[in-house]
This record gives structure tokens, C-alpha cells and sequence, in this order.
């Protein structure tokens, strides 16, 4: 039998549904994204321009290099995010992806640039639900009941 998960995400966290049967699995990652933002100075949904300024001039490379280095060290701690969602789907075969924004499709794309056609991906949109709600979408995904 094929192992299903249903994985709801968003660029916090993701929670992972395995279902097998009546049997039922969560697991969840945190991301440290916003940790990640917060040691490089800035604060959550804040973006502060910071740089020198010469001769009472702004603007300029000087500006912008503080805001490509948060950039860069927030994408890596997206890419060590989805790389730990990825392993903790462990060997599932069937993946549904759900959640609001770009999340769903960027851990897609890890998944399958890790190991390809090892899993077949739904994706799909969802606003924010209850853990009882994620494990209730995803047995009717799965067509899974809950005898």
C-alpha cells in the first residue's frame, strides 16, 4: 500500500498528515525564517534600509547590499525549511500539498529535484485550518474514511 501525506504549508510551518488506513501520523517542522530576519537585524514584516550615506546623498550600491544579504540568508533558511519538510515525508508515495501562497509549490519543486518521480504531488490552495480539519481534508483526499 502506497504511504499518503497530506502536507498543509506556508513559509512557518509545515504540518505533516500521514494517513494509512485508520491509522493516522502528524508531524510538523518549523521554519526559522522570521529568526533568520530577526538576527540579521530587522524585525518580523519590517524591512528597514539601512547603508551609508555620503555627503547627505542616499540611494546607491551602499543601501542595497544589507537588504540582498538578508535576502539571500532568508532564502537559505527557506531552502534548509523545505529540505527538512522533504525528509520528513520520509518515503511517501502520494503527496498532497496544501496551503496558502507559493509554499506548496516551492516545496514541490524541492521534492521533486531531491528524488524524482519517487512521489506523485497534488497542490492545492487552503487558508489556515484546524489540525482536526487538515486530517479531515486529507482523508477525503485520499478517500481515506475514518472507520
Amino acid at each position: 500500500m502506497a504511504t499518503r501525506c497530506g502536507i498543509w504549508v506556508d513559509q512557518r510551518e509545515a504540518v505533516l498528515i500521514f494517513v494509512e488506513g485508520d491509522n493516522v501520523r502528524i508531524d510538523r517542522v518549523e521554519s526559522d525564517v522570521e529568526s533568520e530576519r530577526q538576527s540579521a537585524g530587522g524585525s518580523p514584516g519590517i524591512t528597514a534600509k539601512a547603508g551609508k550615506r555620503h555627503g547627505g546623498r542616499g540611494g546607491g550600491l551602499d543601501d542595497a547590499l544589507p537588504e540582498r544579504k538578508i535576502g539571500r540568508r532568508r532564502q537559505q533558511a527557506l531552502k534548509r525549511y523545505y529540505d527538512n519538510v522533504a525528509a520528513a515525508a520520509g518515503g511517501a508515495t502520494a503527496l498532497l500539498l496544501f496551503g496558502p501562497g507559493q509554499a506548496r509549490d516551492e516545496l514541490a519543486k524541492v521534492i521533486e529535484a531531491s528524488a524524482p518521480g519517487r512521489a506523485t504531488i497534488w497542490s492545492e490552495a487552503s487558508d489556515k485550518l484546524t489540525e482536526p480539519q487538515m486530517v479531515a481534508h486529507v482523508r477525503a483526499f485520499f478517500d481515506v474514511s475514518a472507520d
